[in-house]
């Protein structure tokens, strides 16, 4: 690549030396009704972006700057105006420059990260005033100034690279769906549904704990519950009874109660969620994916006490589409993901 960062000139450079730093007033989302203006709050992605609310002037925070969370040591870049929630005592920091565009900054927030990883802490925040003094490794001109335009560029080889890399991968995505079915939105409209029992249709198989000090690193997924990156949490080289692929995992505890996802590939499962493969034989990812989605209409039913057990679980019933006969209407499910995956992943390609 031409851009590389191991032939560069590299100097120490203090936080308050670079940026201005403002610190957040708390905002609770009960606050505010619903409208247009971003609502962010700490989370692992989407920018922390949650949700959009009515805005007063006076409450915005202007946008180009970056955010950095003082205990969990994220941070994003925002291109917009939004409303911070806030917080009394670990406030978010927001960090403002001028003097620097989109691609700068972003190169700055994996900078900001690397420093804010071995600093940040429920036990030692990274607040302002730690977070003005600490001190990060930057990129130099030729009068040992920071390389900002060396970090643009880098960052927009990099981002082209990755556009180019992502539109082969649809492409090559969309070659593998058949589009010959018929398919029609009024199909969809005029479907027949019919409740089942979830232990009708699945087989629901049982964890095995494993506790984070009994693993061993390597490349083996390791499926927890959090809210991201498909819930892989760690890669490891341990093996156990939850070893198992192509399979909808069913999240039954704490706060992403009946959230789930399908993974296709071999990986080794936490003991806070439990496994699902249909009964039919020839089970396919379409099926997980539309299964995955009527799941989740069930979440509003269940809460820190009322958990979604393995009995609860077996019991519970979910509307699935069905033939003329009443059966599950599985050439139906798949249809349908195939025409939403091919819709959106167009949508990729135009934009």
């Amino acid at each position: 690549m031409k851009y590389n960062l191991w032939d560069r000139k590299w100097e120490v450079f203090m936080i308050k030396d670079i940026f201005e730093i403002k610190k957040v007033k708390w905002r609770p989302i009960e606050n505010y009704n619903n409208w247009l203006c971003p609502y962010i709050s700490t989370s692992s992605n989407n920018n922390w972006l949650i949700w959009f609310v009515k805005w007063e002037k006076s409450e915005i925070s202007e946008w180009n700057c970056i955010s950095v969370d003082p205990i969990k040591w994220i941070s994003f870049y925002h291109k917009y105006d939004f409303i911070w929630r806030g917080f009394s005592w670990a406030s978010i920091n927001l960090l403002y420059n001028k003097e620097l565009n989109q691609y700068s900054y972003l190169f700055l927030c994996k900078a900001i990260e690397i420093t804010a990883k071995y600093k940040a802490s429920y036990w030692n925040l990274f607040n302002s005033y730690r977070l003005s003094n600490a001190k990060i490794l930057l990129p130099a001109d030729d009068l040992w100034n920071p390389d900002y335009k060396f970090m643009e560029d880098f960052i927009k080889e990099r981002e082209k690279s990755k556009r180019e890399k992502y539109r082969k991968y649809v492409e090559s995505v969309i070659k593998t769906l058949d589009k010959n079915w018929d398919f029609r939105e009024r199909e969809i409209l005029n479907k027949k549904w019919k409740e089942f029992f979830i232990q009708d249709i699945f087989y629901i198989n049982w964890w095995k704990r494993l506790e984070a000090k009994n693993m061993i690193p390597w490349k083996i997924p390791f499926i927890w519950a959090v809210d991201s990156n498909n819930w892989i949490t760690n890669y490891i080289d341990n093996m156990n009874k939850s070893f198992d692929k192509n399979v909808l995992w069913v999240n039954y505890d704490w706060n992403w109660m009946v959230i789930s996802f399908y993974h296709q590939y071999n990986c080794l499962f936490s003991d806070s969620v439990k496994r699902l493969h249909f009964k039919e034989y020839d089970d396919t990812k379409f099926w997980y994916l539309f299964s995955k989605t009527v799941l989740l209409q069930q979440k509003p039913k269940y809460n820190y006490w009322y958990k979604f057990n393995e009995y609860r679980m077996k019991r519970q019933k979910i509307m699935l589409p069905v033939t003329e006969n009443e059966e599950i209407d599985y050439k139906f499910m798949e249809n349908y993901m195939k025409y939403l995956m091919l819709r959106k992943y167009q949508k990729y390609l135009d934009y």
